[in-house]
């Protein structure tokens, strides 16, 4: 399992390859904390290059993603959709992030969820 991380702008970006079943929080950890120390508004998660996905991997981005939003970091996923859907549902899965073919498609979908979150606030405090 490598984990490499790239700052493009306000991306972080997060890029997997190999087994995902070996994935150790710690190594997670180390890739968020890259992402916070960079302060990125916004971290991109790249699967593509990983040969075996599992639920509990997912479960790690999952849990780093609400940790990274409760400091107002958006993410996003870029992976192989087949692959991902056959561990969660299409829709649970973007319910909780944008599931995207490509880094720039995600890079786009979070500058789009980073203005309807805002545009939500607004809409509250005209209320």
């Amino acid at each position: 399992m490598n984990l490499g991380f790239i700052k493009d702008g306000d991306y972080g970006i997060l890029s997997f390859s190999g087994n995902m079943e070996k994935l150790s929080i710690v190594e997670l950890k180390k890739g968020i904390d890259l992402v916070v120390e960079h302060a990125c508004s916004f971290m991109v998660v790249d699967l593509c290059r990983v040969t075996h996905l599992s639920v509990s991997s997912l479960g790690l981005i999952f849990a780093s993603k609400n940790r990274l939003e409760d400091i107002g970091t958006l993410t996003a996923i870029v992976g192989p959709r087949r692959e991902l859907n056959k561990l969660l549902s299409a829709d649970s899965m973007e319910k909780m992030v944008p599931l995207c073919e490509n880094i720039e498609r995600a890079k786009i979908a979070l500058r789009k969820l980073a203005f309807e979150k805002k545009s939500k606030l607004r809409r509250r405090s005209w209320d």
